[in-house]
C-alpha cells in the first residue's frame, strides 16, 4: 500500500522564507546592478515620470535637445511654472533690449530643491544661461524629505558627487526612492521612451497650466462652475525694485529653515553655481494668503545657505495688486499658491523690470552688496527707453462675490 508524504510545514515555510529573502534582497540592490549593466541615459529617466508632474516633454527638450544658451533660465516648482508666461517675456525683454533674448523655465509640480538641483546639473552639461532665477524658499516649498517623483528620474550613481555630500541619513532617503524605482528603470533599459507629438512644443507647458490660468479663487469649485472673470485692466506706473535679501526692510524674516533636506539641497545649488560662475539670483512668487502684506516672507539666510549675495526680485504682494478687497485680490490667483493669467499679466511685467539691470549690464555682477546700505533699483534708474514705457498694468477692483474659505493641498496633481 502506497504511503502519503505530508510535507513538513515547518520546511515549507523556510523555503518561502528563503524566497521571499532572496526577492526582496534582489529589489534592495536592484539600482546598483542596474548601474552595473548600464543604464538609460539621463534624458530616457525623465521620460518615465508621469503627466501630472508638470510639463514633462517641454522640460526634457529645454535640458536635451535646444541648442545655444538662454539669458534667464527660471528654476523653481509649481508656483514658477504657473507665474512666468516665458513666451510672453522673451518678446517683451528683446523690445526693450533691442536684441534677442532667450528665456526657458524648468519647473515642476510640488515642492523640493533636489528635483530643482539635478535638473540644473543636467541643462548645465550643454548650457551655460546668464542668469538663473531661483524660485525663493517658501514653507510649503522646503520639503523634509525627497521630491514625491524621485523614484521616476534619479537612478543610482546619478552626480554621486553632490549625493555623497549629504547627510547619511539624506543618502539613505534617497537610496529608498531608487529602490522603489529600480522595477521603473529596468523596464525603461528594456523598452525606452520617447516624446509625443508636440510635447516639446510651447503651446505643451501653456496646456497643463491652463487649469489655473483660468480658475478664479473666489469660485470655490474647480469645474469650474463660474465663468472666468478677466479682469479689466487699466494702466498705472509702478516701481520697481530689486531687495538684497536678509537685511533689507522689505524682506521680513517670518522662519529660519537653514538646516534639513532642502537646505542641504539649496547648498548644493549655490556650490554648482559658484563652480559654473553663473549669476544666481532668486525671485518670490505671491500667495494668495499673503494679501495685504508689503513686505516679502523669507524662511531661510539664503546669502548663507547659497554661499553668495543674492538679490530678491518679485516685490511684495501688497505693492504688486494695490490696495483691493480681499474678492478683488483673489481675482488674481487660480488656488491659493499659483497665480492664474490676471496675476500673471502683472506680475511678469513688474518682474520683466526687475530682470532688465542684469541683462543690460547696468547691474554689474561682482559689485558687493552691502547688508549696511541697501541699495534700490528703482525705476529712476533704469535705461529712460525702459522709463518711458515701464507701465504695469493693474485691475480696478471689480465687483466680486466673496470667497468661501477652503483648505487647498500644494500636492494637487495636474496643474498642482
Amino acid at each position: 500500500m502506497r504511503r502519503l508524504t505530508i510535507p513538513d510545514p515547518i520546511l515549507s515555510r523556510s523555503k518561502a522564507a528563503r524566497g521571499l529573502a532572496a526577492v526582496l534582497a534582489l529589489l534592495v540592490l536592484l539600482p546598483v546592478l542596474l548601474r552595473l549593466i548600464g543604464l538609460p541615459s539621463r534624458k530616457q529617466a525623465y521620460l518615465t515620470m508621469e503627466d501630472e508632474s508638470g510639463p514633462v516633454g517641454n522640460m526634457v527638450h529645454t535640458i536635451f535637445d535646444e541648442s545655444g544658451d538662454v539669458d534667464v533660465l527660471f528654476l523653481g516648482t509649481s508656483p514658477t511654472m504657473h507665474a512666468i508666461a516665458w513666451t510672453d517675456m522673451e518678446r517683451d525683454l528683446s523690445q526693450e533690449l533691442g536684441r534677442p533674448v532667450r528665456v526657458r523655465v524648468l519647473a515642476m509640480s510640488w515642492g523640493g530643491y533636489d528635483l530643482d538641483y539635478f535638473m540644473l546639473r543636467d541643462y548645465l552639461q550643454s548650457h551655460h544661461p546668464s542668469l538663473v532665477v531661483l524660485e525663493a524658499p517658501h514653507e510649503n516649498t522646503m520639503y523634509t524629505s525627497p521630491h514625491q517623483t524621485m523614484h521616476q528620474w534619479l537612478r543610482f550613481g546619478d552626480y554621486p558627487d553632490a549625493v555623497t555630500q549629504l547627510p547619511l541619513r539624506y543618502q539613505a532617503q534617497i537610496y529608498a526612492e531608487e529602490v522603489i524605482g529600480g522595477p521603473r528603470q529596468l523596464l525603461n533599459l528594456l523598452r525606452s521612451n520617447g516624446l509625443k507629438p508636440g510635447e516639446e512644443d510651447p503651446e505643451a507647458y501653456y496646456r497643463y497650466v491652463h487649469r489655473l490660468w483660468f480658475h478664479n479663487l473666489n469660485d470655490p469649485s474647480y469645474i469650474p462652475s463660474q465663468a472666468f472673470q478677466a479682469v479689466d485692466f487699466q494702466t498705472v506706473s509702478l516701481s520697481t525694485h530689486v531687495a538684497e535679501t536678509i537685511g533689507d526692510p522689505n524682506v521680513q524674516l517670518v522662519q529660519s529653515w537653514d538646516s534639513g533636506y532642502s537646505a542641504a539641497f539649496l547648498r548644493l545649488i549655490g556650490q554648482i553655481a559658484s563652480q559654473q560662475k553663473l549669476r544666481l539670483i532668486c525671485a518670490h512668487y505671491p500667495y494668495s494668503t499673503e494679501f495685504g502684506e508689503y513686505t516679502i516672507p523669507a524662511y531661510c539666510h539664503l546669502d548663507k545657505l547659497l554661499g553668495q549675495d543674492c538679490p530678491l526680485i518679485g516685490p511684495p504682494s501688497g505693492e504688486v495688486f494695490g490696495k483691493v478687497g480681499r474678492a478683488a485680490y483673489n481675482a488674481y490667483f487660480g488656488d491659493w499658491a499659483h497665480l492664474n493669467s490676471n496675476g500673471v499679466r502683472v506680475f511678469d511685467r513688474v518682474l520683466e523690470g526687475q530682470l532688465l539691470p542684469f541683462l543690460d549690464g547696468t547691474r554689474e555682477q561682482t559689485q558687493p552688496i552691502s547688508k549696511e546700505s541697501v541699495a534700490l533699483q528703482s525705476v529712476d534708474s533704469m535705461p529712460q527707453n525702459f522709463r518711458s514705457s515701464l507701465s504695469v498694468v493693474r485691475p480696478p477692483a471689480p465687483n466680486l462675490t466673496p470667497p468661501r474659505e477652503r483648505s487647498v493641498s500644494l500636492r494637487t496633481g495636474r496643474g498642482g
